[in-house]
């Protein structure tokens, strides 16, 4: 496995873009790979289901493409975002409105009171797999609000996780 830094990350995609790759693609291709790796973790033969939990940035992006291509396997996805749909802008929207226009009902958390947090917190509780894609490479400094409960919440799951390039929290850098 080979590791690089968010800096090193952000440059890897910048190459692939100035060499004719369309963002969106870039974030096809990422989410796809997510998707591989998340069905190799599940058992199969049997019903799985799977919390995504997508951020309002680029790793939310990959968060919808991962969604879209479990629920097309036929494994039950239960599709979450960290925020107000209206704040989700670029690629990440093309691949949100692509995961709606699909079929994907994609619940908006708003508060840790609300009827989505309280799904959320059902969903992870009765997943097999939890899809982090709510903060990527580009985070700098420690997550906060409800996005720093999203994460809390998802490490007292005790669910497997498979997290989309790193592991929500944790600076690349």
């Amino acid at each position: 496995m080979k590791l690089v830094t968010g800096r090193q990350m952000a440059s890897i995609d910048r190459r692939a873009m100035e060499s004719g790759v369309p963002g969106p693609d870039l974030m096809e291709r990422a989410g796809r790979g997510v998707f591989e790796v998340a069905r190799e973790r599940l058992d199969e033969g049997r019903t799985s289901r799977v919390c995504v939990v997508c951020g309002k940035g680029n790793n939310g992006g990959d968060g919808y493409v991962t969604a879209r291509h479990l629920r097309d396997s036929g494994i039950a996805v239960d599709t979450f975002l960290v925020g107000r749909a209206e704040e989700v802008a670029g690629d990440a929207r093309i691949h949100l409105e692509r995961a709606r226009t699909s079929g994907i009902e994609i619940r908006e958390i708003r508060d840790e009171t609300g009827e989505a947090w309280r799904a959320f917190a059902s969903s992870l509780g009765n997943s097999d797999l939890v899809v982090d894609a709510l903060l990527g490479t580009g985070l700098h400094g420690p997550a906060r609000g409800l996005v720093a409960a999203a994460i809390i919440a998802i490490n007292a799951s005790g669910r497997e996780v498979v997290a989309v390039d790193i592991p929500s929290g944790v600076e690349s850098d």
